[in-house]
């Protein structure tokens, strides 16, 4: 078996990037960083940090051929989840791309393939994050119980129970990769109301869970809306069209308290706080309290 290091990014580097400081030169310098360490402590990593050193996992979204055989050397991992996970990242990149040069514009003309692009990625971001996954092979393991009590049995009799977890693996890989082919799983967030908050300085905060659904951490179905930053200073909302229905002041209301809420939600649901500047004391104050 193959046991290359593969770094497989569950928030795409290209967004990440986004946040990247410029140097002297105007060439990206890296992003500032503060983590939440397991002693309870927020730290600001000394350096400018990398987005290849973040959001990530090693073999992630690895899936493995040939796992029944008992010639354990036969079995070859695959990236072909992964690279899938790549073409929707670069075709999603293009059109926040666009989003990001002219924003209010932009979100008024989205077409219907390309809303379809950004929906289909949204949802991927909540997917394919490890705490996701991980529930996920819970609940195939829960399901399936009675099917994987008898392929452990049959892989034992040749010695070979270890590859049960593989199988688990690409079954779980597999699963999401189905929900996320399935546009019943994302047709909601198209027929959301899409808009975008602009800052002229930069305020927005990014992290290993920069996806905000319902509005509130570590939501499970993105069933009422949803919320990502683009950019430090470009907020992209989903909202569910029956919420606020004809009623602007309540509409405008929420929006202006939830774009201040963005920043703490991210930080609470989130390992650390990905940021374009160094950030002063009071801001610090506000948003980093939420990772202790």
């Amino acid at each position: 078996m193959s046991q290359k290091s593969i770094n497989h990014h569950y928030v795409p580097q290209g967004l990440l990037k986004n946040w990247y400081i410029k140097n002297s030169n105007h060439k990206n310098q890296g992003f500032w960083k503060y983590q939440r360490k397991y002693n309870g402590e927020v730290s600001l990593i000394p350096k400018p940090s990398s987005t290849q050193s973040s959001c990530s996992v090693n073999h992630l979204n690895t899936t493995y051929r040939n796992i029944f055989s008992i010639t354990q050397e036969v079995i070859e991992d695959s990236n072909l989840i992964e690279d899938k996970l790549a073409k929707l990242d670069s075709d999603a990149l293009v059109e926040i791309n666009k989003i990001l040069e002219s924003p209010n514009e932009r979100i008024l003309n989205l077409q219907v393939e390309e809303k379809n692009i950004l929906a289909k990625f949204i949802l991927s971001l909540h997917f394919r994050h490890p705490e996701t996954l991980e529930l996920s092979k819970k609940m195939v393991e829960k399901n399936a119980a009675d099917s994987l009590e008898f392929i452990l049995q049959n892989l034992e009799k040749y010695n070979i129970s270890h590859h049960l977890d593989l199988f688990k693996k690409n079954a779980n890989l597999s699963t999401m990769m189905a929900k996320l082919n399935d546009p019943e799983n994302y047709n909601h967030i198209v027929n959301m109301n899409w808009l975008v908050t602009v800052f002229d300085t930069d305020f927005f905060l990014s992290g290993e869970k920069p996806l905000v659904l319902n509005f509130s951490k570590n939501e499970i179905r993105p069933n009422f809306g949803f919320a990502l930053s683009l950019s430090p200073t470009v907020l992209l909302i989903g909202i569910h069209p029956k919420l606020f229905k004809d009623d602007a002041n309540s509409f405008q209301d929420f929006i202006s308290k939830f774009v201040l809420d963005y920043n703490g939600i991210v930080c609470q649901q989130s390992r650390y706080a990905i940021s374009s500047k160094k950030l002063d004391e009071d801001i610090a104050d506000i948003y980093l309290r939420a990772l202790k």
